[in-house]
């Protein structure tokens, strides 16, 4: 009866894709994934598809950053954490270069700012994984999603427009 249950409540999971959705993507389909979005970022015009796309790319090698993290593949993980990296300056440069007023129109800069606000948990998460050898290229992608995410805050909210806590808070 649960193996009935189980397979009649995950059929409609796996034809919505929300199982995709879910992160439950092998390491195939991920390479995949990040291959087709990387090759539609030749076509995107659009400063916030762009930027959608790099988050779409910084996630996914974050997935493999996650994978090499638990099994101890320090050598993996560097080349990793370093396109991680360029991804996310990569999305900042586009939206932040782009015409947008960040104040009247933030369509990609909250969602690079939400993006990036989970991904440095997540890879808070991964540190706490690894040695202390291990844990110091990973903290310096860390820095970096920190640092552009407490400037996508600034650009969104204005010092005069935001209380001094929670200016604290984005720092």
């Amino acid at each position: 009866m649960k193996a009935f249950l189980v397979i009649t409540l995950s059929i409609p999971l796996v034809l919505s894709g929300c199982a995709a959705r879910l992160g439950r993507l092998n390491d195939n389909q991920r390479a995949e994934r990040l291959a087709i979005e990387r090759g539609r970022l030749t076509e995107l015009k659009d400063p916030i598809q762009r930027t959608k796309s790099y988050i779409i790319i910084s996630t996914l090698l974050l997935d493999f950053i996650t994978g090499a993290a638990h099994d101890h593949q320090a050598d993996v993980m560097r080349p990793l954490l370093d396109q991680y990296t360029m991804a996310i300056r990569s999305a900042r440069d586009t939206i932040v270069n782009s015409d947008r007023d960040p104040t009247r129109n933030p369509a990609g800069y909250k969602d690079l700012e939400l993006a990036l606000r989970q991904q440095t948990r997540r890879l808070d998460d991964v540190g706490r994984t690894l040695t202390l050898d291990e844990r110091a290229e990973l903290e310096v992608a860390r820095s970096v999603a920190t640092m552009i995410r407490t400037e996508l805050i600034r650009l969104i909210f204005p010092q005069s427009k935001v209380s001094p806590s929670f200016r604290q808070l984005a720092t």
